[in-house]
């Protein structure tokens, strides 16, 4: 699964490509500007984006910005668009003067100046500025602003100092066409390869000379399906470029895909590539902007395995736990029926233990098993559920159980059918009952009931406990996480919940939890209704 750097870094190397394609429609610096603070704050989850310029005097000026929408994205761009900054002064101030890219992880934390005050007054927290251009002497600052406080994380801040870096560099290129588009692939953070109509190759960057091994002098010139393109990928491609000669259009143009690349040595290797057609002197070249996936496709295959084995393991223990269980848990029902008296006090005694321990071990098997199904299943058998039938069966079975809880039900008897799988549905509810079970006081019953809310049903558990302490309701659902009243009053390892995350969100669902003002503790999860599309 991508992390969240992979996922910045891909949208990285698309802000690459958007800057590029700017610039070869339009040299307009702060045009470029303006694209360039989207495509990083868009890579970035940025909630704004300064572009600072310098005036004849030598001060600081917010010469555009890009900003989300609402009040507090309107204000935050009013104060940026009337604060002026003295050499120095202020983050966007100290990278102008220095030349180089700097963090503040607390805007609370930094030198007293206007720029600070103003990050207070509109919620700035973290911010991230980078020279744009030669840091000797920059064109102006780029700046990123966030509304909650994150660490430094300098290998990102360089990559946003690399991209800065391009659109300077094609910025100070001037007009010509051959000298903006060398300055496109010299200044690119990744692999860029540029070809004509014909498929020869015009120009690539040192990062492709590094990736392929051929140096640029000897690859331009050459056809690129001959020399990096694998033997059995060379066809299509020539499809490709006729097809666009044709209709002027291509199917993967300004996509992300995956692919498979030739190094000199003749070694085939997986790429992830990004190619976008550039007009230049009247003609279309085409920009692939490339960047080698070995290394994530083996860290894939690894988590495959890892899964895999972890998936038969789970397999193999739950087997040989649940048929000893499946049999002690018969024997001890069966000892149950037995007339009152039969058995000593201190059997009886510990029967019920037997029958507790049990029951919750098989919890804990059911649970595993259920987070296994989850991470494997490519495709569940969805099947019209009717949750006026499932949840009274389940009642039953959970008042009859060790804990004895009495369970009121709200769900009509015409409620419309959900989308589910009836075993993950089974399992959110045999677990927020459990779990409703350990938050109530003794005697309180639970309470179930069922809403129609748009294309979705939502399913709710209450309880009549103590409810949550401050801060407990933003971890409820982390993995082995208990909160404290309920891990001294009855013993567990923190997944049920976790399990239930995991199993409605696989249902296309949500899960949450809240504390009424009345009192106790609300789980609540939606399921698509049947039928809908």
């Amino acid at each position: 699964m991508p992390t969240k750097r992979d996922k910045e870094s891909r949208r990285l190397l698309e802000a690459q490509v958007a800057i590029a394609e700017t610039f070869a429609q339009s040299l307009d610096l702060e045009a470029a500007a303006k694209g360039a603070l989207r495509a990083v704050c868009e890579a970035l989850d940025c909630g704004a984006g300064a572009f600072w310029v310098e005036d004849a005097e030598g001060t600081l000026r917010c010469g555009a910005t890009f900003h989300g929408s609402g009040g507090a994205a309107e204000a935050l761009a009013r104060e940026w668009q009337a604060l002026s900054l003295a050499p120095g002064q202020g983050l966007p101030g100290r990278v102008r003067a220095r030349g180089r890219p700097e963090w503040v992880a607390d805007a609370e934390d930094d030198v007293p100046s206007p720029w600070s005050e103003a990050a207070k007054r509109v919620g700035v927290r973290t911010a991230l500025a980078v020279p744009l251009g030669d840091a000797r002497a920059p064109l102006g600052v780029l700046e990123f602003l966030h509304a909650e406080v994150q660490e430094a994380d300098e290998e990102l801040l360089a990559s946003v100092a690399a991209i800065a870096a391009q659109l300077g560099a094609i910025a100070g290129a001037g007009p010509a066409g051959s000298s903006l588009h060398a300055a496109i692939i010299g200044a690119a953070l990744d692999a860029v390869i540029t070809i004509d109509g014909d498929g020869t190759i015009v120009e690539l960057n040192h990062a492709a000379e590094t990736m392929f091994g051929y140096e640029a002098a000897l690859a331009v010139g050459k056809r690129v399906d001959e020399l990096l393109i694998p033997a059995s990928l060379r066809d299509a491609h020539r499809a490709g470029m006729e097809h666009f000669r044709l209709t002027g259009e291509g199917p993967i143009l300004r996509t992300r895909f995956e692919s498979m690349a030739l190094r000199t040595s003749g070694k085939e290797f997986p790429v992830e590539i990004t190619v976008t057609p550039v007009r230049v002197g009247g003609r279309t070249l085409f920009t692939a902007f490339l960047r080698e996936i070995s290394e994530r496709k083996r860290q894939d295959e690894a988590v495959r395995r890892a899964n895999a084995f972890k998936d038969e393991l789970l397999g193999l223990i739950s087997h040989e736990l649940r048929s000893p269980l499946t049999a002690i848990l018969g024997n001890v029902s069966l000892l149950n029926r037995l007339p009152a008296g039969t058995l000593p006090p201190e059997a009886a005694t510990s029967l019920r233990d037997i029958g507790e321990y049990s029951e919750r071990l098989r919890r804990v098997v059911a649970n595993m098993l259920a987070l296994a199904r989850a991470d494997s299943a490519a495709e569940l058998d969805m099947e019209p559920v009717l949750l006026q039938h499932l949840v009274p069966t389940l009642a039953t079975r959970f008042e009859a159980g060790p804990a004895g809880r009495e369970v009121t039900i709200d769900i009509g008897p015409r409620f419309p059918p959900v989308l589910a799988e009836p075993t993950f549905v089974e399992q959110v509810l045999e677990n927020l009952l459990s779990n409703a079970a350990k938050y109530s006081a003794p005697g309180k019953p639970v309470h179930i009931a069922a809403r129609v809310r748009d294309a979705f049903a939502e399913v709710t558990v209450r309880d009549q406990g103590d409810g949550l302490r401050p801060g407990e309701l933003e971890r409820l659902f982390d993995p082995f996480f208990r909160a404290a009243r309920t891990a001294q009053r009855s013993p567990g390892i923190g997944l049920g919940l976790t399990v239930c995350k995991r199993l409605v969100e696989t249902l296309g669902g949500r899960i949450w939890a809240e504390s009424p003002a009345e009192g106790g503790t609300l789980f609540g999860f939606s399921l698509r209704l049947a039928g809908d599309d």
